[in-house]
């Protein structure tokens, strides 16, 4: 029911001239760059603690050297996840301009 009413929504905005989806699509384009920027900053701030600690703790070095490495692996397992969204709403995006143009 509910694919089926998101479905119809997109076929009555392709009838529209597509400017409801454009503003559907910044807004997600908006909410994904806040994100990634929250993301970023709290690693950034996770790896600045973990080395702070990492010079005042010296039994617990590979803790904190284990953190870090978890925090870089986390930042770029995020790049990546952002790449392959970007892709793929550009990818579907693309089919559904070229499905309206087809079909209206």
């Amino acid at each position: 029911m509910n694919t089926v009413y998101h479905t119809t929504r997109l076929v009555q905005m392709a009838k529209n001239g597509c400017e409801e989806v454009g503003d559907l699509m910044q807004t997600i384009n908006d909410i994904s760059a806040l994100l990634i920027n929250i993301i970023r900053a709290g690693l950034g701030f996770r790896v600045i603690y973990c080395c702070i600690r990492l010079m005042s703790a010296d039994e617990e070095q590979g803790t904190y050297k284990r953190r870090i490495r978890n925090s870089l692996i986390a930042v770029a397992i995020n790049e990546l996840v952002w790449v392959i969204k970007d892709l793929v709403i550009s990818y579907f995006l693309t089919l559904f301009q070229l499905g309206t143009r087809l079909f209206f």
